[in-house]
C-alpha cells in the first residue's frame, strides 16, 4: 500500500510539472516551459526509459548511434545506467 501510494503522487508531480510547463510554453517563456515538461515527462516514463534505450540500441540503425563514445555516456545517464556501473562490449 505504501509503495503504491508513493508511486501515484511521484506520477502526480510529474503530470503537474508536464502540465505547468505547457502553460509556460503558450506563456511564452519557451525554454523554461520545455524543460519544465521534460523534466515532468522523466517523472513519469522514467522506470519505461531504461527499457526504451534497451530496445533502441538493438535497432540496425539507431543502435550504433547510441553506443557511439559520447552519445553513450548520455544516454546511459537518462537510462540509470550510470548507477550500475557494468561493462558494455565493444
Amino acid at each position: 500500500m505504501e509503495k503504491d501510494s508513493i508511486a501515484f503522487w511521484r506520477k502526480t508531480s510529474g503530470r503537474v510539472l508536464f502540465w505547468l510547463g505547457f502553460a509556460l510554453v503558450v506563456l511564452r517563456w519557451g525554454l523554461i516551459g520545455a524543460t519544465v515538461e521534460i523534466s515532468g515527462l522523466l517523472i513519469i516514463f522514467g522506470a519505461f526509459l531504461g527499457s526504451a534505450i534497451g530496445i533502441a540500441r538493438g535497432l540496425p540503425v539507431i543502435g550504433p548511434l547510441l553506443n557511439l563514445p559520447g552519445v553513450a555516456s548520455v544516454v546511459d545517464f537518462l537510462a540509470g545506467a550510470a548507477k550500475e556501473s557494468k561493462a558494455r562490449p565493444v
